[in-house]
């Protein structure tokens, strides 16, 4: 059984991840275990999983219209950029590179996570169920944010009101959502 640690505290679980996930005893912070959320034991490599999202972007050219490999080299990670199209003529650059990835199986792992999320999400926007604005802002990228994603953006500034953003609300009291009706 793998050795689970806490991404917040680093509180060590001793081998006791068997669920997928579990509040950490330390900080009760959510901790994941990894090779229990799926793909786990792929054996598809990152480079071919790559070449799936290139080529589902393809597949989906009207709302991606470009797409190419990105590499963060002072980071070692690899991504893929993309433009996504949101009427004619019109649309955002963006980018996401997959980070904090231990060992070659976590990165296979991870990418093929993308893989299947990303096959899903252009489904459900190519059906109309989705609005690609909606689900690729968080990736956005532009000059005024210095290379940073706007999602990235956005979660170092939790708390500080984003008075650019207006609207936007966070640290917002949960409520209880309703079951679906019948």
């Amino acid at each position: 059984m793998p050795d689970v640690t806490c991404s917040k505290c680093g509180h060590d679980f001793f081998g006791y991840a068997r669920d997928s996930y579990w509040p950490c005893p330390r900080c009760k912070a959510i901790t994941w275990n990894r090779t229990a959320l799926g793909y786990g034991q792929t054996r598809v490599s990152v480079q071919s999983s790559v070449r799936e999202v290139l080529e589902l972007f393809r597949k989906f050219s009207p709302i991606v219209t470009q797409a190419g490999v990105a590499q963060d080299h002072a980071s070692g990670t690899q991504g893929v950029e993309f433009v996504v199209q949101t009427e004619p003529g019109r649309g955002f650059r963006g980018r996401f590179l997959v980070e904090g990835m231990g060992d070659e199986r976590e990165q296979r792992q991870a990418w093929r996570l993308i893989v299947n999320w990303l096959k899903n999400t252009l489904l459900a926007v190519a059906f109309g169920a989705l609005r690609a604005e909606e689900v690729f802002a968080g990736f956005a990228v532009s000059a005024e944010l210095r290379g940073e994603t706007l999602g990235r953006v956005i979660a170092a500034r939790v708390g500080e009101g984003l008075p650019s953003l207006p609207g936007l609300q966070f640290e917002a009291e949960l409520v209880a959502l309703r079951e679906p009706e019948e």
